[in-house]
């Protein structure tokens, strides 16, 4: 007769479930796109989630191309999360893409952290400044606009509806 012993198996993790106070960071405070409107009159704009790209979904990532003074529906495309310079460069963002004939395309990166939403240029983190809007009413569904006739009045602004 042989003796079977039992391998003590260590404890890798333990999943703990809390009440939480408020909303916390996470899909419930996701700022929606689902419009994106370009007021420009010179320039075409192509606004590109690059973080759909690193999630399995959609299938395709979000992208939306506007000729001056259209607009058209995004269907959800959802504002990334992003903290510091490292989820910056892992793509949690999206491009923002300015361009017209006879001149060098102006590339955006646009984000959410805490409860705002920021542009940046040049992948750099420490650039970040606060686009215009309504977006600091938390979660919801927002119209993306972009106003501006040349790089140095170009805003961009979330419109709660």
């Amino acid at each position: 007769m042989s003796t079977k012993y039992t391998k003590h198996t260590p404890l890798i993790c333990e999943v703990l479930y809390k009440p939480v106070e408020g909303e916390i960071k996470g899909l419930a405070d996701v700022r929606n796109i689902t419009v994106v409107q370009n007021d420009s009159d010179t320039y075409k704009v192509k606004v590109y989630n690059v973080e759909s790209e690193i999630e399995m979904f959609p299938l395709l990532p979000d992208s939306v191309t506007c000729d001056p003074g259209e607009q058209k529906p995004t269907g959800d495309m959802w504002t990334p999360w992003c903290d510091n310079q490292q989820k910056l460069e892992e793509g949690h963002y999206i491009r923002i893409t300015l361009s017209k004939k006879k001149e060098d395309d102006h590339v955006y990166q646009l984000f959410q952290s805490g409860w705002n939403v920021y542009k940046t240029v040049n992948m750099d983190y420490s650039l970040r400044a606060h686009i215009q809007g309504d977006y600091n009413i938390k979660k919801g569904e927002y119209k993306l606009i972009i106003t501006g006739s040349s790089v140095e009045d170009v805003k961009f602004t979330f419109d709660r509806y």
